[in-house]
């Protein structure tokens, strides 16, 4: 007698869990009995080790109203509505349907608990991951800034040596200079002098000089040609000069450009870093939430088999 007990209880059970299970995915108490069954966070309070939860739901197939208020343990008042006069409430005396409504919120409970910790879990590995592509970003724009800065120095160093030339150039030129004017000056302090014709080249002849000395028809071409090859080399070196001083001005607007890119990159790197931070954060609030859905879905698991335990027997010694 006890075994056939026993069976039957277990037999009870079973066909009181798969109806569950056919509430849960074919009746009509799966739209009506929990309405928005998005139970967010702000909804579902847990304080030590209760979850408190209050609606106010109709059951169209047994024209019931329930209002439930969720403890641990588990205590519902079921109130008969007459749809049509909205007579007095009475207490429903059916043990199984009470049993199956009792399951059908918990188990919504618990898969709820059990969707928003997933969601959660997948929420950190996004933010995991964008966190992963904002850090290679900040390395590439960390090679890019040291590149251009080795370049800035590179082009310091150009800049540097065109600096050198120019004041070698400058100097070459101030030798030339003086070496022009002193011819020049020689020239212009004679005497007296003439020139003639001899095979289509102008000579110049010095009568008499300061010093009171005649200078050769040779020595005097010399000094002409002598002059000649100054005034040429200072024109080369005036045009070497401005060809260097265009470089130059190249560097700098290079330099220039290269400061400006440097800024840019270094603006993306701090805008990278902060939304790195603020993804930090994120991922620090999703971890905590992430710590509390696991705690809401242990508890909720736990009342949903507390309560299918407590079914299975009170139809066992019914």
């Amino acid at each position: 007698m006890i075994f056939f007990q026993f069976y039957m209880g277990v037999f009870y059970f079973l066909c009181s869990f798969f109806n569950c299970l056919r509430l849960v995915a074919l009746s009509p108490i799966n739209n009506r009995l929990l309405g928005e069954r998005n139970l967010n966070h702000e909804n579902t309070m847990l304080a030590g080790n209760n979850i408190s939860i209050e609606r106010d739901h109709y059951i169209e197939e047994t024209n019931c109203s329930i209002v439930v208020k969720h403890e641990n343990p588990v205590f519902y008042t079921l109130k008969k509505v007459d749809k049509w006069t909205g007579g007095s409430a009475i207490r429903i005396k059916k043990n199984v349907l009470k049993q199956e409504i009792e399951i059908k919120i918990a188990m919504d409970l618990f898969l709820n608990a059990r969707r928003k910790y997933k969601d959660t879990v997948e929420n950190i590995n996004k933010v995991k991951l964008e966190l992963a592509l904002i850090e290679s970003k900040i390395v590439v724009l960390k090679k890019k800034i040291n590149i251009l800065n080795d370049n800035e120095h590179n082009l310091d160093s150009g800049i540097e040596n065109y600096r050198k030339k120019t004041n070698l150039l400058s100097s070459n030129l101030e030798m030339l200079n003086f070496k022009i004017d002193k011819i020049q000056e020689f020239f212009s302090s004679k005497k007296a002098f003439t020139t003639r014709k001899n095979t289509g080249t102008d000579i110049i002849r010095i009568f008499k000089i300061d010093r009171e000395e005649n200078f050769s028809m040779y020595e005097r071409e010399n000094m002409i040609k002598e002059l000649e090859n100054l005034l040429d080399e200072r024109k080369g070196l005036l045009d070497e000069m401005e060809i260097l001083l265009d470089e130059r001005e190249d560097l700098l607007n290079k330099k220039e450009l290269t400061k400006t890119q440097i800024f840019i990159l270094t603006q993306k790197l701090n805008d990278k870093y902060n939304n790195h931070n603020e993804h930090l954060k994120r991922l620090d609030k999703l971890q905590e939430a992430k710590k509390t859905y696991k705690e809401i879905h242990k508890k909720t698991m736990k009342n949903f088999l507390y309560i299918v335990i407590r079914g299975y027997f009170n139809v066992l010694f019914r």
